[in-house]
């Protein structure tokens, strides 16, 4: 006879489809996820945040088997040179002042 508080049920919680954490739990347990958040490599200039399981939500207990999925917020890598224009720019309004000044002296 099945009796359903008796079975266990397999919890799997994927990054990039792979086995990140697993836990066997039986009928009606709470579902917690795991208590290390995952991290994801950085790559072509792209960083990668951890934003939470796709499909959890806190208070769920266990009903069958059930997977969730990693989602993560993608950035672009902040490496400094978005910066160099406003040093550009004063160069450039520096060089202008100078010409004037120049231009004034000797005219």
């Amino acid at each position: 006879m099945f009796i359903e508080k008796d079975h266990e049920y397999t919890i799997q919680f994927l990054v990039d489809g792979k086995v990140f954490y697993e836990s066997k739990q039986t009928y009606e347990t709470p579902i917690v996820p795991p208590a290390e958040n995952p991290t994801k490599e950085t790559a072509d200039g792209i960083q990668y945040t951890f934003a939470g399981w796709e499909g959890y939500e806190e208070g769920m207990v266990v009903t069958d088997d059930v997977t969730f999925t990693a989602v993560f917020n993608e950035s672009p890598v902040d490496d400094g040179s978005g910066s160099t224009w406003i040093i550009v720019a004063v160069v450039v309004i520096i060089a202008i002042l100078v010409a004037l000044f120049l231009y004034k002296k000797f005219h």
